[in-house]
């Protein structure tokens, strides 16, 4: 069986970082400063 998964370029970005952390070529800090700050960040106390 197969199965289509449509995602943007951005998801298809997030994905291949992740899948170097998974076989250990990239860093979560580097991961981190590759993919940047997520957009819905809430500041707590603000």
């Amino acid at each position: 069986m197969s199965c289509l998964i449509t995602m943007s370029q951005k998801e298809l970005h997030r994905l291949e970082v992740i899948q170097k952390i998974r076989d250990e070529r990239l860093s979560v800090v580097q991961a981190a400063e590759l993919l940047g700050p997520p957009k819905d960040v809430t500041l707590l106390g603000s």
